[in-house]
């Protein structure tokens, strides 16, 4: 939505707290998106005339902030999904970050749903091999793609199933000819 009119005539109409924690809530919202439990947190910290803001007033601003489109949490998990995916994270480790960031459960649930991250596995594979070639020629080589790709985040099963597959890749070993 975000019609900056329609913005004016609804902050017009909060009281002087409402104003306050509105503007800061738009303020940090410009510089990057938040969670609603994370952008509530922030500002039941902020101060109002010398005393604490009321966390009820802080409610109302956040209800505000996603029914003017200001704040949208789904928008916020799908966009980290996805820079978190192209920096060959695998799904345990996305939706531990997602959970560290306090998103709703049914949001993480829906978005790794969506993000079909589970296919990436080779990807990640092929890019460290193709760094160093020779770690499938050694059983110590291969534990360590194996151990990388866990510790990124992919289940041990995933893992073990992936670098198996390249071993096995005919295509490699007519390479090596």
């Amino acid at each position: 939505m975000r019609d900056p009119a329609r913005a004016e005539s609804v902050y017009s109409k909060l009281d002087p707290e409402e104003k306050y924690l509105y503007a800061k809530a738009v303020r940090r919202l410009g510089v990057h998106d938040d969670t609603c439990r994370g952008l509530y947190e922030r500002l039941k910290r902020e101060s109002f005339e010398d005393r604490p803001a009321d966390p009820e007033c802080a409610k109302r601003v956040i209800a505000l902030l996603v029914r003017e489109g200001f704040l949208n949490e789904r928008r916020y998990c799908e966009e980290l999904t996805r820079r978190l995916v192209r920096s060959g994270y695998g799904p345990r480790r996305v939706e531990a970050e997602l959970k560290r960031r306090r998103f709703a459960p049914a949001v993480i649930e829906r978005t790794l749903r969506e993000s079909g991250e589970r296919a990436q596995i080779d990807e990640v594979l092929q890019k460290r091999f193709a760094l160093r070639p020779t770690d499938l020629e050694t059983r110590k080589g291969r534990a360590k793609l194996y151990q990388y790709l866990v510790r990124m985040g992919f289940s041990g099963s995933d893992a073990q199933n992936a670098v198996d597959r390249l071993k096995a890749d005919p295509a490699r070993e007519e390479d090596e000819l």
